[in-house]
């Protein structure tokens, strides 16, 4: 792995629309982002990290935590999977710009794309998953969590009269017997909380096609906040992780 240049980049707009100033607001004691900045500076093999953002606020935050910025401009910052390969080709750009000024001998092979909202993702993941890419040698890695309450067993659907539908139809009715589960194969989700590509064909669309190499987190590490109830959950998750190791997010 020594001989892989890696950079990590972490994506923070300031204009969050469900919770004003998201990536900045304080959890367990720090703000959001801090977490993540933390995790990837404590992996083995990130050479570099950094944010990208508009705002001037998650730009101090970043620094002070000891993330390199990346400007990005305002027109990238929205939601949405093709703007966010403008934002990951913006960074690309700024990365060059930066290999002949700072020296680095060679442009980086690998690219981690870590999520601001993740706060639970420590070191040990980002390493873990580097490993199994190189490993496997392939061009995309997302992480996963296993799915403990499929949909095929109790998501519906409303039709236009507001009655229920079944979105996947029962082996045995509402009564499924425990071996009739057990035959069920393991389903997961794709929860982008790590996306690692070669440097040059990273493609955030690509990382969420079939085909890409699976790194499995539990889902408690992969939480995502979306909602403002999300960050009480968090919250919990954190501090019980604290309590329990008496570690910070940088020396785990």
């Amino acid at each position: 792995m020594q001989k892989y240049k890696v950079v990590s980049i972490i994506p923070a707009k300031g204009n969050s629309i469900r919770i004003p100033k998201k990536n900045i607001k304080v959890i367990a004691g720090k703000p959001l982002i801090a977490w993540v900045i933390e995790a990837s500076l404590a992996s083995k093999y990130v050479d570099r990290t950094f944010v990208s953002t508009e705002d001037d606020e998650i730009r101090k935050v970043a620094l002070k935590y000891g993330a390199d910025v990346v400007p990005r401009p305002k027109k990238y910052a929205v939601d949405g999977v093709e703007e966010m390969n403008s934002v990951i080709q913006h960074f690309r750009e700024y990365c060059n710009s930066l290999i002949p000024v700072e020296n680095w001998g060679q442009e980086p092979d690998y690219l981690v794309h870590l999520m601001a909202t993740t706060p639970l993702v420590t070191g040990k993941h980002i390493d873990e998953a580097l490993e199994l890419i190189v490993e496997k040698q392939v061009d995309m890695l997302t992480s996963v969590h296993k799915l403990q309450f499929g949909p095929r067993l109790h998501c519906v659907k409303i039709d236009e009269n507001g009655r229920l539908e079944r979105m996947y139809k029962y082996i045995d009715g509402w009564n499924q017997t425990n071996e009739d589960r057990k035959e069920k194969e393991e389903v997961y989700v794709i929860n982008s909380a790590i996306s690692i590509g070669t440097y040059l064909r990273y493609n955030h669309f690509a990382g969420l096609s079939p085909g890409t190499l699976a790194y499995i987190m539990d889902p408690e590490d992969s939480f995502d906040i979306d909602v403002p109830f999300d960050f009480d959950i968090a919250e919990m998750f954190l501090k019980r992780r604290i309590e329990k190791n008496g570690l910070s997010t940088k020396n785990r």
